[in-house]
């Protein structure tokens, strides 16, 4: 007899779980809050203008592992689908746009900041710790970086996408931003330091626009969730029975029998758990270790244009990591979809709003920074305007944060050995390739990160 297996959450984490178990024969039932699958990769259609938007910038790419990958992408027609070698990102910084590459370009500080920015990054004695042993943020950047470099090139950005200073951060607090390389130094002289390993992590490439043996793709029609919905068609083509508009109320760990919001139950061998640890732990009726004290997360509101005006730039996206502007990151859709491009630019701008700060711009203002980051011309104005707000953004991550998911990681896998946990609700990844392949592993496995280490 198969095994039966729930998975609890439709992202693109449950989604992979859920085929991964049906391929193996398993008997498979994906259960989702919301009324539709794909979390924040869901797209939406304006209906006024037939305009589709993403809930900001997601485009993805392949693994690495030959079998996700044919499950993930393998089925892609080329007339529908763009393969993409190279995904545009660019950066704004300083008041400079940089749309090669998506570090930032330490060329747009002043002089005397940046001789002494490169002076500490280059010092050939300062080996990467990456935050071992270190209790915050900021002695994890003072050690690999360097104080200044710190306070001049990290601190001002991190305090825009978290709301506080690297004092109060958890180590690799940076990373989910990808602060970790920077432009520095003429091309010629960043490969010679980059051959040192130390060097060769914090300096990028001046050209972030290398050819990659991994593809990206992008819908030549449509948005991003057009990739979700045809994983759900395969998953239910496979067998696994999927119901969304539905929570889990209660886990009956003894008989490993869920509780369904509808007054259902679904028996099951085992549950793989793509949601926070700490609502798998409620559910199951056990406490939260070390009082579970809630976690803060910056807000995000998401803009969404059509405009009159002209796009400056061929990026598919550029981040923003200016302080001095409200804008997060700007997602391009007609470079995205040149085919597609009436001469009215879509973007959406996502917004981040730390949980100690008040509103935002609206529409006009966030117009103004998009000119004057030179992302779209002078003369453009909006003819369309729509606001998504989403409650949950990033996570601030404090050391408390940090400390309290992986206290409640190990509880789950101390007292509920039926259940691993997957994707972001694991803690143990961020990024959509890392979660992908984890989530793999797990369908293959049964084991968790937690388990496997």
């Amino acid at each position: 007899m198969s095994l039966r297996v729930l998975v609890v959450g439709g992202g693109i984490a449950g989604l992979t779980a859920a085929l991964g178990s049906a391929k193996r024969g398993q008997q498979v039932l994906l259960i989702e809050k919301q009324e539709r699958l794909g979390g924040l990769l869901a797209s939406w259609r304006d209906e006024e203008t037939g305009c589709w938007f993403d809930r900001g910038t997601h485009i993805p790419a392949s693994t690495g592992d030959a079998t996700l990958d044919e499950i993930l992408f393998g089925w892609m027609a080329e007339e529908e689908w763009q393969k993409l070698s190279c995904v545009k990102a660019g950066t704004f910084w300083n008041g400079r746009m940089q749309s090669e590459s998506p570090c930032l370009d330490l060329r747009s500080l002043d002089p005397n900041s940046f001789v002494r920015v490169i002076e500490e990054i280059t010092d050939r004695g300062r080996p990467m710790h990456g935050g071992l042993g270190c209790a915050n943020l900021r002695q994890e950047l003072d050690a690999d970086y360097g104080p200044f470099t710190r306070e001049r090139v990290f601190d001002p950005a991190l305090k825009k996408f978290y709301g506080t200073g690297s004092e109060n951060l958890a180590p690799g607090a940076h990373r989910l931003f990808g602060m970790m390389r920077f432009i520095g130094p003429d091309a010629d002289t960043t490969r010679e330091l980059k051959l040192d390993p130390n060097l060769d992590g914090r300096l990028a490439h001046h050209n972030g626009r290398a050819v990659s043996d991994l593809r990206s793709f992008y819908p030549k029609r449509g948005g991003c969730g057009r990739w979700v919905d045809r994983l759900e068609c395969m998953a239910r083509e496979q067998g696994t029975h999927i119901q969304t508009g539905l929570s889990v109320d209660l886990i009956d760990p003894e008989a490993r029998v869920a509780l369904l919001a509808d007054g259902t139950s679904w028996a099951f061998d085992r549950l793989i758990w793509t949601l926070p640890a700490g609502l798998l732990l409620r559910a199951a009726g056990l406490s939260l270790p070390g009082g579970g004290s809630a976690p803060k997360f910056s807000r995000v509101r998401l803009h969404h244009f059509k405009c009159k005006g002209r796009l400056q730039t061929d990026a598919h996206y550029i981040t923003c990591y200016d302080p001095d502007f409200h804008a997060f990151r700007a997602t391009l859709y007609d470079n995205l979809q040149p085919g597609e491009s009436d001469g009215s630019p879509r973007i959406t701008v996502e917004v981040l709003v730390p949980p100690t700060e008040g509103e935002c711009l609206e529409g006009a203002g966030i117009i103004s920074e998009l000119i004057r980051m030179g992302i779209v011309s002078k003369d453009t104005r909006p003819l369309r305007c729509l606001v998504q707000d989403l409650a949950r953004g990033f996570p601030v991550q404090t050391p408390d944060f940090i400390h309290s998911v992986n206290q409640q990681a190990r509880r789950v896998e101390q007292d509920l050995p039926f259940a691993v946990l997957a994707g972001r609700g694991s803690g143990g990844c961020f990024f959509m390739k890392d979660a992908l392949l984890e989530v793999w592993r797990i369908a293959q496995t049964g084991e968790s990160h937690t388990k496997a280490a």
